[in-house]
């Protein structure tokens, strides 16, 4: 088997996993997790809402020269890979820096620093389209890119919902307009960004 038919292998089984119901494990701790959310205050939950919200306006807006040039066009989907692994690796070290040093300054230094961790979980995504070719100054593939960071961090009811909207990106392509304009107004909630 070549590595792409491998890879393909391990997007389907990925693909399955995904899509089945969630376990009475998962289903107990996304329970336990909005009982949580219950109990911290709405202005925290308004300030992660605003955060999310800036970050959905600059990756549709500003987020045209935030990655280097395209790679070669004749790299292989392992050599891409390798680069991403790299690039994960570096990213990985940063965020951690990042989140032992907002750690240490306990909780309301965390809610501070709430938009540092996500604009570099958002570069690294932009990082990894860049690197597999696609042309992020489309804010149509910056529109993916946010599905991309929503299926992250959805439960796994979400998450199934977000693939979902995910499928057959190339069709929704034709159909979404020009600029990104007309996809302001979109519904927030405390938990999730519904694009």
């Amino acid at each position: 088997m070549n590595y792409e038919e491998q890879i393909k292998h391990e997007l389907d089984f990925w693909e399955f996993e995904m899509m089945k119901r969630p376990s009475m494990f998962g289903s107990l701790a996304t329970k336990v997790q909005t009982k949580i959310n219950s109990y911290i205050p709405e202005k925290v939950h308004k300030a992660i809402t605003t955060a999310i919200k800036q970050m959905v306006k600059a990756v549709l807006y500003g987020s045209k020269h935030t990655t280097s040039n395209l790679p070669d066009a004749q790299l292989s989907l392992m050599h891409r890979e390798a680069l991403v692994k790299s690039k994960i690796d570096s990213y990985s070290k940063t965020g951690a820096a990042e989140g032992g040093i907002t750690g240490a300054g306990g909780f309301l230094m965390s809610l501070a620093d709430f938009p540092v961790l996500i604009a570099i979980k958002m570069k690294l995504l932009f990082e990894i389209a860049n690197l597999y070719g696609f042309e992020v100054r489309d804010y149509r593939e910056r529109l993916y890119i946010l599905h991309i960071f929503q299926l992250a961090f959805s439960s796994k009811t979400g998450s199934q919902k977000v693939f979902e909207q995910m499928k057959n990106w190339d069709q929704k392509l034709i159909v979404l307009p020009g600029t990104p304009k007309s996809l302001i107004g979109k519904r927030f909630n405390k938990n999730i960004v519904i694009i």
